[in-house]
């Protein structure tokens, strides 16, 4: 199609809009209509005039115009590019004087524009017009149908369209991770124009042979627009750790195109450090390590076993969160520590260690994998007891004991209340082939020798285990006692028991003791405390008034003969001045025995029969009412208010004692006891 093209008219002239009746155009002295221009054909230079029409005026102002019909004269030619290579795309058209016409390029991809960054020239001369279109590194996203686009002035027209196909691995990773022993899985992808005639895998750069079991290979291709896109997967199991840092890559062939992957170093994760077997001190902190290679970070769990062939149980005590280390500049580990602390009693214990990895998919593809250590076995060394008396009486020899365990065969030291024992020796005896013995004596024990008495085993690869101990107290004995007269003393231990009323000479280092007082026939204790008891060497009724110790006496048993009653009364007339709420009055009854031990046996007590008649007496507890002092039985008087003021109230009171002491029963008689035997 032909278009011309001209520069504007202008006209100089100040006129109104309005006054403009009539615009032409003409051409070599013809007259056009005003959607000129119109279709021209192709010719040369012409001459072309712009006329303008106003209030009878008429203005011409002529232009020379060149037409042309401008065409594109190379197309940009279809081409395969392999992935990562650089390509170039080049159309031409007519050419034009670049002063008289503006020309600009574009292209486009599947209808789309392409960024304009990457065309590179644009050149616009008579002769051509040229647009090149440059991608210094090819992916397979660019493949697909390009178009030049050049604008003359306007007017755009287009090349034909062109296919570019890139060949070439859209992905394949640069590294490859597995834990040794198991599977390792490794993908490649490829995209070309035409389907992939041979796929073969290479290990060091030595083809892998498709009989070795040792490896599988699936290759899968499907189609995206006008590209084929391949999936090779290579699965190669129990992965040895002799295989670290061997390579893999892929070569791919069709029609048209050859591809080669990049190398893939292949990483296998191994356990770095095992924990190991090792003989720990007892009550003493030990600390055990394990660590996994990576990354990626594993999660570290430690297993407790029962035996080293034993399936294993997970436990948290004791265990610190995960470190990272680098023990060189390309190898990273995770570490994990167990802190084990044993008893005395312990045995030999079972520990190890599980990493768990998780998948991960990125520069490098890990399906993740479980790696364990071995199990080891942790020997407790040190003091397992300590024996040695308690208790024991000033001037004894003291006999302390302590084991420790073998092999390795241990030294002892011993310590009193934490400062240490100077030894004559620190070796032991061996008693079996797992145990040494060491015995410590210590002759004429003090009160001073009190405290606490401690062994600890001392290796010379190891060190020192934890003091264990044992509390001495050392005491005096307890003294003899000397029997009651008309009694004996029935005691344990049996050699305290005597009947002898001086106190035995014989030497004794017991520091516990219980007696019992036994009296003889005819015989009652004085008072009820019959049974005695002897702790840390002091008797119980020790005392500054009971210095030797002295038991109960036993005192013949004597029937009364006689009473003799009185009394008196705490009031004198007028009787108003004994309206009183109190114990003002009382009987006394005399024995010519000792009376004040029978009390609680007394029948008028424990019956609260010593109360006298309630038509006159009144009592809040009737038990009040009597009570003893040596040979003397005292009841108490509470008159009750009767409000009879004219009766003098001590007549009452002496009948009223008399009839209580004829009818009173006194029993049982046992329990008065005479003045002197």
């Amino acid at each position: 199609m032909s278009r011309c093209y001209f520069r504007r008219c202008y006209f100089r002239q100040y006129v109104h809009v309005d006054k403009c009746i009539l615009q032409r155009w003409g051409r070599n002295a013809s007259t056009h209509t005003d959607d000129f221009p119109a279709a021209l054909g192709t010719f040369s230079t012409d001459t072309f005039s712009c006329r303008l029409s106003f209030d009878g005026d008429v203005i011409d102002k002529p232009h020379s115009l060149k037409v042309i019909s401008p065409v594109i004269t190379v197309n940009p030619s279809s081409t395969d590019v392999i992935t990562g290579s650089s390509f170039a795309l080049t159309c031409k058209g007519t050419g034009v004087v670049p002063s008289d016409m503006t020309v600009t390029s574009f292209w486009t991809k599947d209808n789309a524009n392409v960024n304009p960054t990457l065309i590179t020239d644009t050149s616009v001369t008579e002769p051509e017009v040229k647009s090149t279109l440059t991608v210094s590194f090819m992916q397979s996203s660019l493949s697909g149908e390009y178009k030049c686009g050049l604008n003359y002035g306007g007017a755009i027209i287009y090349s034909q369209p062109t296919t570019i196909n890139v060949a070439g691995v859209l992905s394949f990773p640069t590294h490859a991770l597995v834990v040794v022993g198991q599977a390792l899985t490794i993908s490649i992808v490829t995209v070309s124009d035409t389907s992939a005639k041979t796929t073969s895998w290479y290990k060091n750069n030595a083809a892998l042979s498709p009989s070795d079991p040792s490896y599988s290979i699936t290759t899968v291709e499907t189609t995206e627009s006008l590209s084929k896109i391949t999936t090779s997967t290579l699965i190669w199991t129990g992965v040895a750790i002799s295989n670290q840092d061997a390579t893999l890559h892929v070569e791919i062939s069709t029609d048209t195109s050859f591809l080669k992957s990049i190398n893939s170093l292949v990483n296998v994760l191994e356990v770095y450090t095992q924990p190991q077997d090792y003989r720990i001190l007892r009550r003493i902190d030990t600390y055990v390590y394990c660590s996994f290679e990576g990354p990626p970070q594993p999660s570290i769990t430690w297993l407790s076993h029962t035996s080293l062939d034993s399936a294993g149980t997970e436990i948290t005590n004791g265990v610190t969160q995960i470190t990272a280390l680098n023990p060189t500049a390309t190898l990273t580990v995770y570490q994990s520590r167990l802190t084990v602390n044993v008893d005395f009693t312990a045995s030999p214990s079972y520990w190890s260690c599980k990493a768990t990895y998780p998948s991960y998919t990125g520069k490098y593809i890990f399906t993740g994998g479980i790696l364990n250590t071995n199990v080891a076995c942790l020997t407790p060394i040190g003091v397992t007891a300590v024996t040695g008396p308690t208790t024991l009486t000033v001037g004894t020899t003291a006999t302390f004991t302590a084991k420790a365990d073998n092999p390795p065969e241990p030294q002892f030291g011993w310590k009193f209340n934490g400062y240490t024992i100077v030894l004559e020796s620190s070796a032991g005896s061996q008693l079996s082939s797992t145990e040494y013995e060491y015995v410590y004596t210590k002759s004429n024990m003090a009160v001073t020798d009190s405290g606490a008495y401690g062994a600890l085993a001392i290796y010379a690869d190891y060190g020192s285990s934890s003091l264990v101990t044992v509390n001495t107290n050392v005491v005096n004995a307890c003294p003899r006692l000397a029997a009651p007269l008309n009694g004996d003393l029935v005691c344990d231990p049996t050699s305290f028991s005597t009947s002898s009323s001086t106190i035995p000479t014989q030497a004794v280092t017991e520091t516990a003791v219980s007696c019992t007082v036994n009296c003889q026939e005819g015989y009652k204790l004085q008072t009820s405390q019959s049974a005695y008891t002897c702790t840390d060497g002091t008797w119980q009724q020790n005392s500054v008034f009971n210095p030797f110790n002295s038991v109960n006496k036993c005192l013949r048993v004597v029937l009364p003969t006689s009473y003799t009653l009185t009394f008196s009364v705490g009031y004198s007339l007028p009787w108003v001045a004994s309206c009183t709420d109190y114990y003002g009055d009382y009987l006394r009854l005399t024995f010519p025995y000792h009376v004040a031990n029978a009390n609680p046996s007394l029948s008028c007590v424990a019956d609260g029969d010593c109360a006298l008649d309630d038509s006159y007496f009144v009592y809040d507890n009737a038990f009040d009412a009597c009570y003893t002092t040596g040979n003397i039985i005292w009841l108490r008087v509470k008159y009750k208010q009767t409000q009879n003021l004219d009766t003098d109230r001590r007549l009452e009171t002496f009948t009223e004692f008399s009839n209580w002491a004829r009818s009173t029963t006194f029993s049982p008689y046992s329990a008065l006891i005479p003045l002197a035997s």
